[in-house]
């Protein structure tokens, strides 16, 4: 895998339940992404590579922060060792309302 010239491998992973993930992260499925990111590490393994390495992005928002505890969880069980955390940025006016801070 090494071969694909990727060294990292970003995924967002905004909800900790399926609900959650699709209200963020609208028409997608936490299960279909978790399952092919461990498809991906089997895939890796199987080539003898540690790159490209996995990380994980959330971005924080009102309606999914309290899920962050158990978003860390789903990082350690897909075996990412990055992960980032940002305020989300608002692309429309009903978004404004999800930021954690203002900057």
């Amino acid at each position: 895998m090494s071969d694909t010239g990727l060294d990292l491998l970003w995924v967002s992973i905004d909800g900790a339940s399926p609900e959650s993930y699709a209200d963020v992260r609208l028409g997608a499925e936490s299960p279909n992404v978790i399952a092919n990111v461990q498809l991906f590490r089997t895939l890796r393994k199987g080539h003898k590579s540690t790159k490209p390495e996995i990380g994980v992005v959330f971005a924080a928002m009102r309606r999914n922060i309290a899920d962050l505890p158990k978003v860390l969880k789903i990082v350690h069980q897909l075996g990412a060792i990055h992960f980032s955390i940002s305020n989300v940025l608002p692309v429309t006016a009903s978004l404004k309302n999800e930021m954690l801070y203002m900057e």
